[in-house]
């Protein structure tokens, strides 16, 4: 196996994706085919949901023979990766039963030395979830920077944001008695798309704390993806490219109120 990533802007991304993934959990899976990467975990409350899928066409070079299966700690992977310097190449490797990470200049880049890493490897439990691909009520795109600012100011006033979408309006509002409230007014034509069903009526609630942690990842893409349902956990996806293939995606459940 030997996965290779050279365009400045990838690499970039994909240290992200490891800087703060790490805030979801501690030990990571790594699924290798033919065909992808893919990663897929929960949180230790298992309240949300993560994936990351990446094509094999999305690397620059990506030979795998067989399929494999690394575990490592998320924390360990990125103290690696965030050792790269500008323009350098990510090079993953297996060697034996060890699994190698080298970040490597080209002859003309004489400001970073080339690394060669060793990432200790670790068995993890986990359990696959197949997850369904359910339509939604209310799907919305817009600037990952605008909504990551949005939920940095209601995170401040407490511990739920309540969306609510009424009569061509969608609502985001968080309060407590210390911080008293805040509440912010969306009209349809202000967002990037939006799809809504006829006659649509939502309130649901969700822990400002997951959002916040969504809202990490605006720099992998300037465009945020998210999706609402009344009977179903909201979903957030930061495409990695311009197609539908290649993305981080994100679930999260609704908090139970005492009306449902």
């Amino acid at each position: 196996m030997q996965i290779k990533l050279v365009d400045e802007q990838k690499c970039v991304n994909f240290v992200n994706v490891f800087q703060y993934l790490k805030l979801f959990t501690t030990n990571i899976n790594i699924h290798i085919s033919s065909e992808r990467m893919y990663i897929q975990g929960m949180d230790p409350s298992h309240v949300s949901i993560y994936e990351l899928n990446l094509m094999s066409n999305w690397f620059d070079e990506y030979n795998v023979e067989s399929d494999d299966l690394i575990g490592v700690n998320s924390g360990i992977l990125f103290k690696i990766l965030n050792a790269r310097g500008q323009g350098q190449t990510i090079c993953m490797h297996r060697q034996d039963d060890s699994f190698e990470l080298d970040l490597t200049s080209n002859e003309t880049n004489k400001e970073n030395f080339n690394k060669y890493f060793k990432v200790p490897m670790i068995d993890i439990d986990e359990e696959m979830m197949e997850i369904p691909d359910n339509d939604y009520q209310l799907n919305i795109s817009m600037q990952s920077k605008t909504f990551k600012s949005i939920i940095d100011q209601l995170s401040g006033f407490g511990d739920t944001i309540d969306v609510i979408y009424k009569e061509d309006k969608i609502y985001l509002k968080s309060e407590s008695t210390e911080e008293g409230e805040m509440k912010i007014e969306i009209s349809l034509d202000d967002l990037d798309n939006c799809e809504v069903e006829e006659d649509l009526d939502m309130k649901k609630s969700y822990a400002s704390r997951y959002m916040h942690m969504f809202t990490q990842f605006q720099k992998i893409s300037k465009e945020i993806y998210i999706s609402f349902h009344n009977d179903l956990p909201v979903k957030v996806i930061y495409k990695m490219d311009e197609g539908d293939n290649n993305f981080i995606q994100f679930y999260l459940a609704p908090k139970i109120s005492d009306d449902d």
